[in-house]
């Protein structure tokens, strides 16, 4: 058995996660195959080593072409199904927009189909879910738990006006996780809470095991 465990100690973004796996061990060159298949265009990542208080940590830098793209969740669909992604990092990524536009649809009381993103219908918002998706498609943990996670607190700017922290996506989408405040800002975003909640077994605390790797993400 195989244990993959997050502890979001100061939150998760799309890229938080994406740099964690990716300092943990998972190749870049895995992660940019499979975006790869992605009708994107104008699109570069790469990672690099930087320094988050005491910890050295990898930070995933995405540069996209498109400027002020968003999508609704058909088109992400229609991208992820006619695109030749690998089926499991095709699953995981539809499941993961799937949780997504399910808590956008009950937040703002309209049908998933109806559902617009604006920031995580961006070209870097799907490469950081895809990444992720293909990063932990190469690892294949056999049991994936997620810790408590911190959330911060205050209000934030949207598309949709100012909005309470966490926000309410982030609420909806971790219905039964543990979580806390731990300062003010945003610390959970909707694409790092999706991304957690898709990949997690069970919210809860790491049960014993021998540790092989561990990585740290920055955002």
């Amino acid at each position: 058995m195989t244990l993959l465990y997050f502890d979001p100690f100061s939150g998760a973004s799309g890229d938080m996660v994406l740099g964690a796996l990716i300092d943990a061990g998972v190749p870049l060159d895995v992660i940019r195959a499979s975006l790869d298949a992605l009708p994107l265009e104008g699109w570069t990542i790469e990672s690099t080593t930087v320094q988050k208080g005491v910890l050295r940590a990898t930070q995933v830098i995405v540069a996209v072409g498109e400027v002020n793209v968003s999508r609704n969740y058909a088109d992400i669909v229609t991208m992820l199904e006619t695109s030749p992604l690998e089926e499991n990092v095709r699953r995981r990524s539809l499941e993961t927009f799937e949780i997504l536009a399910l808590a956008e649809a009950k937040i703002h009381n309209r049908r998933a189909e109806q559902v617009h993103f604006h920031e995580v219908g961006g070209a870097d918002a799907v490469i950081d879910i895809v990444g992720s998706c293909a990063a932990l498609q190469h690892l294949r943990p056999s049991h994936t738990v997620t810790g408590p996670i911190a959330t911060g607190s205050g209000t934030v700017s949207s598309d949709h006006g100012q909005l309470p922290l966490p926000a309410p996506a982030v609420t909806e989408i971790l219905n039964g996780a543990v979580l806390y405040g731990r300062g003010e800002g945003e610390l959970i975003t909707p694409t790092g809470a999706a991304i957690l909640a898709a990949a997690s077994d069970v919210f809860g605390n790491m049960p014993a095991a021998r540790l092989r790797s561990a990585g740290y993400g920055a955002g």
